[in-house]
């Protein structure tokens, strides 16, 4: 049981210290000039660091998934060949919210047809939400009012509270995604 209780509380810190040290890029670190896809690629894949731990493919995007993305109307088309902070700032929220979203999900929360300050804005709102979110999970973490790890079966417990919290917070997702399209109709 102690090792089980050294090796989660070590897991903990480890996340904590990467979730405190990770910050997505502000809208004005985009770069402000056109970028091809091998650049937006290598763009996003490095402001999605924090989920290279959960992925089994050597990146989070490829060129593939943001033709897919875009063929899907999830993400506004290149033009000519060209992306811009707007294509970043979607694909840095897709790629974060399909982690436990599904596209249709996606489509619904970002529609690809907004104006360039609404996306702006949108995605300065998505990163301030991700930077109270983290801090709430730190937070209830540091006052042990999550997860709170007794017996032996230590790891395979927090595999599963883990597991619960993702599937509650999912289901709360799509709860208040209803709420949103019963607003607009």
């Amino acid at each position: 049981m102690k090792d089980d209780n050294r090796q989660i509380n070590a897991l903990f810190q480890e996340w904590r210290s990467n979730m405190e040290g990770y910050r997505l890029p502000e809208w004005k670190d985009f770069p402000g000039l056109e970028l091809y896809m091998d650049q937006v690629t290598i763009l996003v894949n490095q402001y999605l660091t924090m989920f290279e731990a959960d992925k089994q493919a050597d990146n989070v995007v490829t060129p593939a998934m943001i033709n897919n993305y875009v063929k899907m109307k999830i993400v506004p088309a290149p033009v000519k060949k060209r992306y811009t902070r707007v294509h970043l700032a979607y694909l840095v929220m897709v790629c974060t919210l399909k982690q436990t979203m599904s596209m249709d999900m996606i489509r619904k929360l970002l529609p690809v047809e907004m104006e360039e300050e609404q996306v702006r804005l949108t995605y300065q709102t998505f990163v301030e939400n991700q930077k109270k979110t983290f801090g709430l999970l730190i937070e209830l973490i540091d006052a042990k009012k999550i997860m709170p790890v007794e017996g032996d079966e230590g790891v395979r417990d927090m595999v599963i509270q883990t597991a619960v919290f993702s599937n509650l917070s999912r289901s709360l997702t799509r709860a208040f995604l209803t709420l949103m399209e019963n607003e607009e109709q």
